[in-house]
């Protein structure tokens, strides 16, 4: 097994935290914990000693980096785990890199919870991979995934933020729900905009752009339906509703995934997004 289950939580984990977004020398890397958590600088380097001596991080000219060695390791730990329980779709593969103009890869789900794992996955992908000054469109009937999937969302979010993508969330329902997920955006790089009217026919459609690249997305219609219905009945989103809302997601159903790598539809569907940002 990879995965190094036995980090003491605390200092050690919040130092992995923090590494995981940029190497740091010692100093600096003692002030940013000492910041959030109550640790003398003699716990800190007791947890960074017991952090190198698992091979989790290695420290060259008083920086600290995590260790690339044990990154990888990790990552092969859970692609693997990942990928034994959706091997029917091969969910991790990124063919969809080398699509050709006009080519494109369709992927089918089980349920809404799974393809979002994937749709997540792809993004970030992309996001990485295409040229930071493309910015990423984003269409959802609801932004459902800033409520129940907040914390991949927002990861993804702050991803592109990191290498300076303007991205912009398009929706075209305005009930309560939607309209608290303002409260995400900063509408300086990143913009959420409601439509007054319906962008797509279809409920159950969502679709993201990326320099060339279309993501397509129709979940299951009922399951659709019933986010419908959710939105019209909830008007407080706490922890009983957040609980409602992930049963429908993890519902048995018809989910179809696809993305696309086509100029000419890329522009075509920006236009769409034109009409209500600046990109």
């Amino acid at each position: 097994m990879y995965m190094n289950f036995n980090i003491k939580k605390g200092i050690e984990e919040f130092i992995i935290l923090v590494l995981s977004k940029e190497s740091l020398s010692t100093i600096l890397l003692l002030q940013k914990i000492q910041n959030e958590l109550s640790c003398t600088k003699q716990g800190f380097y007791k947890a960074l000693r017991n952090l190198k001596k698992q091979e989790i991080v290695v420290i060259h000219s008083k920086k600290v980096s995590l260790s690339y060695t044990w990154v990888k390791k990790q990552s092969d730990f859970f692609n693997s785990l990942f990928y034994k329980y959706t091997n029917k779709n091969n969910i991790l593969s990124a063919d969809f890199l080398f699509l050709g103009n006009k080519d494109s890869i369709t992927y089918k789900f089980t349920n809404v919870s799974m393809a979002d794992a994937f749709w997540i996955h792809a993004l970030n992908i992309l996001n990485q991979k295409i040229k930071e000054d493309e910015p990423m469109c984003i269409y959802n009937p609801h932004e459902w995934f800033l409520l129940v999937r907040s914390e991949s969302e927002k990861a993804l979010f702050e991803n592109m933020e990191q290498v300076k993508r303007k991205f912009v969330v398009l929706v075209d329902n305005k009930m309560l729900l939607d309209l608290s997920v303002k409260k995400y955006f900063n509408f300086k790089t990143n913009y959420y905009y409601i439509s007054e009217k319906k962008i797509f026919k279809k409920n159950n459609y969502y679709l993201n752009l990326i320099g060339d690249y279309c993501i397509e997305v129709w979940i299951d219609k009922k399951i659709s339906n019933l986010i419908d219905d959710f939105y019209k009945k909830t008007l407080i989103f706490d922890d009983q509703a957040k609980n409602a809302f992930k049963k429908i997601i993890e519902i048995k159903g018809k989910n179809k995934f696809v993305i696309s790598k086509n100029t000419e539809r890329s522009k075509k569907f920006r236009k769409i997004f034109k009409k209500f940002f600046i990109i």
